[in-house]
């Protein structure tokens, strides 16, 4: 055993002194402040979106090492700067959501639709505490013209306490990521879709990759190129370029099955993204879809129970059917975001007997190899506790009530369960947990939140908990609106390491370099990104620096509108419903039933996939059937699923492994090369451009 540890420890410092781990961090650096840069842009590019930095790193250094050895890494070493920059990008875009949201309430005048004159009636509502955010309004205000010095004195509260609070959130998410990472990784062997696209890579850049499958890479990849090459040169040169067909809006069916949405896009990276899913999910995503957003609406309609919503050019009726508030009796988008709750629940019970024995080897007697885990069980055990109560003092500090930073913490952690398996089993973007912030809410104002504020309170009670109760219902956004869910297609910093541990299996590099090389990227990125996103704000200005088209602009204003739009339908809106996508029907009590049958369902689907190993269905697949950016997806994954069929009962594994994966990773490799230098060119192209927000 001495020797063993003896081992470990020469192996674990080895990747510590490697290439792959000093490049790794300094990557990780530049890919940050590339990203800051980007997002005071008019460039409509988000490298952590889709992997996009690591992808691109991963891929210059593959092209350049392929042809000349003395510039290859070794396999692990290429792990190691993929999973840091993975798990570090994600910072640059999230920590801008609670100072956004700060700004903005003490600026309202520059939010959309009023909201801010909405929420300022709420007494002491914008009385937050100066650890939450800023609360000098002229602070405020000075953000927006840019040009001067940041504000440290009155911005210095909230910094220390968002690096403390975003810090203890990782180590609470990544300690059970740890103690997971058997039962996920070496047990049940997720596949993590994205990573195929990343073992080619390393395959290209330690030269051990066969010719015939780098001559299928290279088709693929003139492919990809030839079908979206026509949109750079139209972007480069407008009318001169093509646009192939991409994407289509079926206004007939939608006629025909009223209040459905029939909105068919294949763009081809995306495409051959979910060409890697497993066929279970994307099975069960499509026929949720079907089921949710075109059959049971159109029902709704011809009973009369609904009413018709015209088609919607892009979206169709079926954009409301999925939102919160739906109008039908049976909301597809409740049972979504249900099921995405129950799908983190339900994976811990099915997984209780293993955690049992995790908690049996930290506290009591050993019963399973830890040879291979990145920590003892104790240390995560004991992390994972000591970090939970230290995040329930950090909102309490901020004058959220005990129980409503309980409700937090338990729902951020079943979603951050939840949104990590579908990393695991899938390449779903972020809005598939889209507006779960706004159940969270809605549970929060139904647990009492709302008797403390709400109409019926005396003006008493409301100055004494709306400061209280407002931060609770921002502080729920902010946790599972970011920090937990799975934005832009690339997943959470903190579930990105999952897919590093992954990796490291692949290439035979030990759980405990991979977890300690991940961790300081994230750290690292917390204490570069949060302070230095103020200084780019203070300097540049929101006014002058980017453009509407740019990643900045959702960034400052969508979180905060976000987040006051949930309190105001949670707290004020209550017999309308809440959501704003419905303002005609009392339907709480329908709209929380839907979500518990999801929480349910996604149970049911977990058993039967468990029991009967051959059940082509997977509760991931329901989760991401029920979300209403499946209006746009369904045409992906239906597509990929017919592909992926074929390829399967023509040829088997073998054909799917030998032609399908190396023609689908070059065909993304092209488009998605194409499409990232689109984005960066397009605003260069278009002259006139405004670089003040509309």
């Amino acid at each position: 055993m001495e020797n063993k540890d003896k081992t470990l420890i020469s192996e674990v410092k080895y990747s510590l002194k490697s290439r792959g781990f000093i490049l790794g961090l300094v990557l990780s650096i530049i890919m940050m402040l590339i990203q800051l840069s980007i997002d005071w842009t008019n460039v409509n590019l988000t490298l952590f979106g889709m992997n996009a930095g690591a992808f691109l790193v991963l891929f210059i250094l593959a092209i350049i090492a392929y042809p000349i050895k003395a510039l290859r890494l070794r396999a692990d070493e290429y792990a190691l700067i993929f999973a840091m920059i993975t798990s570090s990008l994600g910072f640059a875009w999230s920590v801008a959501v609670p100072f956004s949201i700060s700004i903005f309430n003490y600026a309202p005048e520059k939010q959309w639709w009023g909201m801010g004159g909405w929420v300022s009636s709420l007494p002491g509502a914008l009385e937050t505490s100066p650890l939450f955010g800023i609360t000098d309004k002229e602070a405020a205000l000075a953000a927006f013209e840019g040009g001067v010095p940041v504000p440290w004195s009155a911005w210095l509260p909230a910094v220390a306490y968002w690096i403390v609070f975003t810090i203890v959130l990782v180590i609470f998410m990544t300690s059970m990521g740890m103690i997971l990472r058997k039962q996920w990784i070496d047990v049940e062997k997720l596949p993590f879709p994205f990573l195929n696209v990343t073992r080619e890579l390393i395959t290209l850049g330690t030269g051990t990759a066969e010719k015939v499958r780098v001559k299928r890479i290279g088709i693929g990849f003139i492919l990809g190129i030839l079908l979206v090459i026509g949109n750079l040169i139209d972007a480069l040169a407008p009318g001169r370029g093509w646009n192939l067909w991409q994407t289509i809006h079926i206004t007939a069916l939608e006629t025909a099955l009223p209040n459905s949405s029939w909105f068919f896009s294949i763009a081809p990276a995306l495409l051959a993204l979910w060409y890697f899913a497993p066929l279970d999910v994307l099975f069960t995503a499509m026929v949720s879809w079907f089921i949710f957003a075109d059959i049971l609406p159109a029902i709704s309609v011809w009973a009369g129970y609904a009413t018709l919503q015209a088609p919607w050019d892009s979206s169709g009726g079926a954009w409301h059917n999925m939102a919160s508030c739906t109008i039908t009796p049976i909301s597809g988008g409740m049972i979504g975001w249900g099921s995405m709750i129950g799908l983190g629940f339900w994976l811990l019970v099915f997984s209780r007997k293993y955690l049992a024995s995790t908690l049996k080897n930290a506290f009591g007697s050993k019963t399973l190899d830890e040879s291979e885990e990145p920590f003892s069980y104790r240390t995560l055990w004991l992390a994972f506790i000591i970090s939970a109560i230290l995040l329930i003092i950090l909102m309490v500090t901020v004058y959220i009530p005990v129980w409503a930073a309980g409700i937090i913490l338990v729902y951020a952690f079943f979603q951050y369960i939840a949104t990590s398996r579908i990393r695991g089993e899938s390449i779903a973007k972020g809005d598939t947990p889209w507006e779960s912030q706004e159940v969270l809410a809605t549970l929060l104002s139904q647990a009492g939140l709302y008797a403390l504020v709400g109409s019926e309170a005396s003006e008493a009670t409301q100055a004494a908990y709306g400061a209280g109760a407002f931060t609770a219902w921002n502080m729920g956004y902010i946790v599972t609106g970011h920090y937990t869910w799975y934005w832009g297609g690339a997943g959470t910093p903190q579930s990105a390491q999952l897919e590093g541990f992954r990796l490291a299996s692949d290439v035979k590099l030990h759980s405990k370099a991979m977890a300690i090389s991940t961790i300081v990227a994230m750290i690292l990125a917390v204490l570069i990104c949060i302070p230095l996103w103020l200084v780019f704000t203070y300097n540049i200005g929101i006014n002058k620096g980017f453009g509407y088209g740019g990643t900045l602009y959702s960034q400052w204003v969508s979180p905060a509108w976000w987040a006051q739009e949930s309190l105001f339908n949670a707290a004020f809106n209550q017999l309308q419903g809440c959501s704003w996508f419905n303002w005609n029907k009392d339907l709480i009590s329908l709209e929380l039933a839907n979500w518990a049958g999801g929480f349910i369902l996604a149970g049911v689907l977990l058993w039967l996939r468990v029991t009967f190993a051959r059940t082509p269905i997977n509760p991931v697949g329901l989760v991401i059937g029920g979300s209403q950016i499946m209006h746009w997806m369904w045409g992906y994954i239906t597509v990929a699923w017919i592909l992926k069929f074929i390829t399967f009962r023509v040829g088997g594994s073998k054909l799917y492994e030998d032609y399908g994966v190396p023609l689908a990773v070059g065909i993304f490799l092209g488009a998605f090369l194409v499409q990232v230098v689109t984005d960066i060119f397009v605003p260069v192209a278009q002259a006139g451009i405004s670089w003040t927000p509309g």
